[in-house]
């Protein structure tokens, strides 16, 4: 796994199309936690053993699943409800015991959208309903800071974060939640601007799972039917690479194939020097990439 973590592998070209194209042949994106309930489950282990139950998912998956559906069945004929998986989706639904919901995710409020969602430590939510309305902030509430503008014809607005304050935001029109994928649309000045965040973490591929990137797109078109200069700002705040404010951090550009990169870490990298609850990852590097043929890197302070 380790040469699928140096920056030359994350940032090869055509990932992104990649990743996207994994996302895409999984289906439709919905949220779904079922539950099967004592009526199942608890049936099942009653009957055979809660450990036995648990050794026989793993050594004879078909006996098992053919216990469910009998035993589904049964509740059927006697209920008139039913509802059965396939064993391989069947024992994390099984153990959760969470409420039965499945809906379509343009309907999901989240109380924080996810932005960048590869692990505690690598988190980064807006906690407001429009994207400009508060700066990007860890699961703890510490700030981890992106902000991106864009200028149409010479006019700059916010489409993410709070500053510059003296920037106006571009109207927010459509936002929706995905399981891999959070989407937000901005209309103005003749233009629509699409902004995409996309966290591949399909539990079934492991070489995307396992990929410590995320990807941020933006698509941009006219709505009036005339050609508009654009351009696009981002940036990532250097507090994402410290637990605390008062790390030093240190800072590099680099060159990887067709991208273009700065990196940023932590002096210190104290790796694995911290436990507990309140913690932001303080060891390892940011890279903030893009293609060299449309980007100019900047660190400033």
């Amino acid at each position: 796994m380790a040469d699928r973590l140096t920056p030359e592998r994350a940032h090869a070209p055509g990932l992104l199309a990649e990743a996207q194209k994994i996302v895409a042949a999984d289906g439709e994106e919905r949220f779904a936690a079922p539950n099967l309930g004592f009526a199942l489950f608890e049936r099942a282990w009653s009957l055979r053993g809660f450990d036995l139950l648990l050794m026989d998912m793993v050594d004879r998956p078909a006996w098992v699943e053919d216990l469910l559906r009998k035993l589904d069945l049964f509740r059927t004929r006697f209920t008139g409800q039913g509802f059965c998986l396939p064993l391989h989706r069947l024992a994390s639904a099984l153990l959760m015991s969470l409420a039965v919901s499945t809906f379509a995710s343009d309907h999901l409020r989240p109380p924080a959208v996810p932005i960048v969602t590869h692990d505690p430590y690598f988190s980064i939510w807006s906690p407001a309903d429009q994207l400009t309305d508060a700066d990007t902030i860890h699961w703890t509430g510490k700030p981890r800071r992106l902000t991106s503008l864009v200028r149409i014809d010479g006019k700059a607005f916010r489409l993410m974060g709070t500053s510059p304050t003296h920037v106006p935001p571009l109207p927010q029109t459509w936002q929706r939640v995905n399981p891999t994928q959070t989407h937000y649309v901005f209309a103005g000045e003749g233009v629509v601007v699409a902004l995409d965040f996309m966290t591949p973490a399909l539990p079934e591929d492991t070489d995307l799972l396992a990929r410590p990137v995320g990807y941020v797109t933006w698509h941009i078109e006219s709505t009036d039917g005339k050609p508009h200069a654009v351009q696009l700002y981002f940036d990532a705040a250097a507090e994402i690479v410290v637990n605390e404010p008062r790390q030093e951090v240190v800072w590099a550009r680099e060159d990887i194939g067709d991208l273009v990169a700065v990196k940023v870490r932590s002096n210190d990298q104290p790796i694995l020097e911290k436990k507990g609850d309140d913690l932001r990852i303080d060891w390892g590097c940011l890279y903030v990439a893009a293609e060299r043929t449309s980007a100019e890197p900047v660190v400033a302070s």
